[in-house]
């Protein structure tokens, strides 16, 4: 193996990093952005970082999964000075890590051509227009001008670095095997754990490595005991992870009873909706990529709408050509195996939500490269028409990404204009009129457009909720029964939305207040004791501990300090939550019940739960904190704002 075989031509290079370079300047219009509905709760915590501890207590704390995405969480630690004021640097780093990641796929395009088909100088620019398209796909601005989803760019560096390092390895192997062997192990091996460090999908990565194996490299990894024992490894894996998707489809139940669809409905839906997204891809349209989908509804049956069966169908038949062709087109069939791959986990049996335009990014490449190695195909034989065609069109998804990024950029401009494409949005429309109330104060307008939405989507009750605290704060001279009426009949059908804990806590305070006629506050805990019993929420400890908190408030508003710490205590046994620890204690103390807080602290609050030593030990130095200023008499809370409902 020649050296000039791994090392790409130096034209290719210095134009791969130029589209780098563009497409930073493309997504800088973007960089004047704002945050949106997933970004709040896991990124509040930044402003509360000010030493060591909390920032282990951010970096660790988080709750978006089982493992928790540490390293995707510690990478948001540099922006903690100032936040949020430090957003648009934050979403400037973002952007930098999908211009790197680009360049990525430059280098395993390129490592790939070579393992598949020798080397070749055309390899190199295929590799450039692989790259290229994929950078400038507008569908990707919802992976880095959405501040969270760094996690999922961060995955995919980690995706893309460990499969260039597993493809070194592999061109290693037959020279020196154990040598080949070592890269291949830490490519996959240790690259699939920090993938997974930053998010779930990064699990994804050795079944990438399979659709290498089984599609383009299918005759050129030669046999032995080491390849053999590679594959065997890798068909394991995708056999483990399609027994867990089995297994998580027969356990459902609980997962879905919070959803409007059920796992039948997603899983006739998905399909459909893959195709919705290369669509989205390949003719994007500027006002369609945004970050509010909760208006897309799922199929009731499979023969209900003609897409379903439809969709099936045409998946059925790319399947079935790419196997037909898989000697003489391989590369059909990874592209397809690689999309498809992509979408294991977020669009099977898991009880996600039914549409993300990020969950998009990874699995976006495999069709990217597949069709720059066609138009390299098609250029050997009409090199001027494919180079015209091709160069055209990436020049129209640039003006296109250009476009999308601009008005990601205009937080007011974009969330009208998202809220008036998705007039059945509830998270659009809370969003705009978030805007127009914090903002902008303007609470009558924002009020106008809440309403609006519950005309369009009658079972939004977070948006009957949020209106109904608008008007209450507005003091408007009409009646409020009407409102308070449809407010609480759409409580007793039991319809609960996405958010409606945010919005009882944005209620509370003006009904508290007495500025809401009839929804005072013993109406109102009537209404968070419906909630908490609600199926919808039953499943979900966090919603219901934010309840139980509301409802100590307005105990505690009322003088009620027995009630409050009844349901403090409530709140505290569904998550053991030290923010809630700290409300009980500082009511115990106003309340003079040192001994009851005494006993909580000792046989509850400071029991050792913690297996992790960092989370061990800032609970250690909370409870100590707790234990002298109880022997000093004056606890004040400092926790940041604990209760989070």
């Amino acid at each position: 193996m020649s050296g000039s075989e791994l090392k790409p031509p130096i034209r290719p290079v210095f134009a791969s990093l130029t589209m780098a370079a563009l497409t930073v300047f493309l997504y800088s219009a973007g960089w004047s952005g704002t945050l949106y509905y997933d970004d709040i709760a896991p990124l509040g915590g930044l402003a509360r970082v000010d030493d060591a501890l909390t920032a282990a207590e951010f970096t660790l704390g988080s709750d978006a999964s089982v493992l928790g995405r540490p390293l995707a969480m510690a990478s948001f630690l540099p922006h903690a000075a100032g936040w949020p004021a430090s957003l648009s640097q934050l979403l400037m780093v973002n952007s930098l890590i999908h211009a790197g990641n680009g360049l990525l796929v430059a280098l395993l395009t390129y490592l790939l051509l070579n393992l598949w088909q020798g080397s070749n100088r055309r390899h190199g620019w295929i590799a450039f227009a692989a790259a290229s398209l994929w950078l400038l796909l507008p569908i990707n601005v919802t992976t880095s001008l959405i501040a969270i989803q760094r996690m999922n760019g961060l995955a995919a560096f980690f995706v893309f670095s460990g499969l260039c390092i597993h493809l070194a390895g592999l061109r290693l192997q037959a020279h020196r095997p154990l040598a080949g062997a070592g890269l291949q192990t830490i490519g996959l091996g240790a690259f699939s754990v920090l993938a997974l460090l930053c998010k779930e999908n990064g699990a994804l990565l050795p079944l990438y490595a399979l659709v290498l194996e089984a599609t383009l490299l299918r005759g050129w990894v030669a046999p032995g005991r080491l390849s053999a024992l590679r594959r065997g490894v890798l068909c394991a894996l995708l056999l483990a992870l399609l027994v867990y998707l089995v297994v998580r489809a027969l356990t459902s139940g609980s997962e879905y009873e919070h959803r409007t669809f059920s796992l039948y409905q997603r899983l006739i839906t998905e399909p459909a909706l893959l195709w919705q997204y290369l669509r989205q891809a390949v003719l994007p349209g500027t006002f369609d990529i945004n970050p509010f989908h909760d208006d897309v509804q799922a199929y009731t049956s499979l023969f209900a709408q003609l897409a379903a069966p439809l969709a099936l169908a045409a998946w059925g038949t790319l399947i079935g050509l790419a196997f037909r062709y898989r000697r003489p087109v391989p590369m059909l069939g990874f592209g397809l195996a690689w999309y498809l791959v992509g979408h294991l986990l977020e669009s099977t049996s898991i009880g996600l939500e039914l549409y993300f335009e990020h969950r998009n990014y990874l699995p976006l490449v495999g069709p990217c490269v597949a069709l720059a190695w066609a138009v390299g195909q098609i250029a050997a034989h009409f090199p001027r028409i494919a180079k015209l065609a091709f160069g055209a069109y990436l020049a129209l998804l640039a003006a296109i990404l250009f476009q999308v990024t601009a008005l990601w950029g205009n937080p007011q401009m974009s969330a009208e204009l998202w809220a008036m494409q998705q007039p059945g949005s509830a998270r659009a429309a809370a969003h705009l009129a978030t805007y127009y109330n914090n903002e902008m104060h303007r609470p009558e307008v924002a009020l106008h457009v809440l309403d609006r939405t519950v005309r369009e989507c009658p079972e939004c009750l977070a948006i009957r909720t949020q209106a109904l605290a608008i008007a209450c704060a507005l003091e408007l001279p009409i009646p409020l029964a009407s409102r308070i009426h449809d407010f609480k009949e759409a409580f007793g059908k039991r319809l609960v939305s996405s958010g409606i804990t945010e919005s009882l806590a944005v209620l509370a305070p003006v009904a508290t207040a007495g500025q809401c006629g009839q929804m005072d506050s013993t109406a109102l805990e009537r209404i968070f004791a419906s909630a908490i019993t609600n199926p919808r929420i039953a499943p979900n400890s966090q919603a219901k501990a934010n309840l139980f908190v509301l409802r100590a408030q307005l105990r505690q508003a009322a003088g009620d300090l027995t009630g409050a710490a009844q349901f403090l205590r409530e709140a505290w046994q569904q998550t053991h939550d030290h923010a809630i620890g700290f409300l009980l204690a500082d009511l115990w103390m106003d309340g003079g019940q040192t001994e009851t807080l005494a006993n909580f602290l000792d046989t509850e609050m400071c029991v050792e739960r913690q297996t992790h030593t960092v989370k061990a030990e800032l609970s250690r130095q909370r409870c100590e904190m707790l234990r002298g200023r109880l022997a000093t008499g004056t606890l004040e809370v400092a926790t940041g704002g604990a209760a989070r409902p």
